[in-house]
C-alpha cells in the first residue's frame, strides 16, 4: 500500500467489515448459549415434575427422590441466575451495535464508490471521511465488548481480506491492480 489519504477509506471499510463478521459470529454462539441454557432449564424442570411425581406415587423409590432433588435443586439455581446474567441486554445489545456497523459499512461504500466515480479523492470526501470516523468513534464508545476469541478474529479476517483485497480499491493517482 502507499501513503495515499484514500487507504484510510479502505483500512477502515475493511475493519468495520471485520466487525460486522466479528459480532455476527459472536451473536450466534451466543444464541446458541442462550437456546441450550433455557434448553437445558426446561428439560431440568420437566424432569424435576416427572420424578417428584413419582416419589409421591411410590413412597420406597429413594432413587425417584434423590434424581426429584438433585434436578429441583439444578433448576432452581439455574432459574434463579438466568435474570441476573441479563442474556436478552446482552443480545439486544449486540444486535443494536452489529446494526450501526452496518450502517457505517454502507456508509463507507458510498464513500469508496464516490472516490471511484470522481478518480480522486478531494475535500468533499475527507469531509465525509472525517464524519465516519467521528461515528465509528461513537459505535466503538457504546458498544458492547466482547471476548477476545483469536481462533474466530483470524478466520474472520481471512474472509474480510478475500472480500475486500487490496486490489478491488481505487487509489487516485495509481493505474487500477497497483
Amino acid at each position: 500500500m502507499s501513503d495515499n489519504q484514500v487507504w484510510d477509506v479502505y483500512d477502515l471499510l475493511r475493519t468495520v467489515r471485520l466487525n460486522i463478521k466479528y459480532y455476527s459470529a459472536y451473536l450466534v454462539r451466543f444464541a446458541k448459549m442462550r437456546l441450550i441454557l433455557e434448553l437445558g432449564l426446561s428439560i431440568c424442570a420437566i424432569i424435576s415434575l416427572s420424578t417428584g411425581i413419582l416419589s409421591i406415587g411410590n413412597h420406597s423409590s429413594q432413587i425417584a427422590w434423590l434424581v426429584w432433588l438433585v434436578f429441583s435443586t439444578f433448576t432452581a439455581v439455574l432459574a434463579g441466575l438466568l435474570p441476573f446474567l441479563r442474556l436478552s441486554e446482552r443480545e439486544s445489545s449486540i444486535r443494536q451495535t452489529l446494526v450501526k456497523y452496518r450502517e457505517l459499512q454502507a456508509e463507507l461504500e458510498k464513500l469508496s464508490f464516490s472516490i471511484r466515480d470522481k478518480k480522486e479523492y478531494g475535500e468533499e470526501e475527507k469531509k465525509h471521511f472525517t464524519n465516519l470516523v467521528k461515528f465509528t468513534e461513537d459505535i466503538a464508545m457504546e458498544a458492547i465488548t466482547l471476548p477476545f476469541n483469536k481462533t474466530l478474529l483470524e478466520e474472520k479476517e481471512q474472509e474480510v481480506t478475500k472480500e475486500f483485497p487490496v486490489s478491488s480499491f481505487f487509489v487516485p493517482g495509481q493505474q487500477s491492480g497497483q
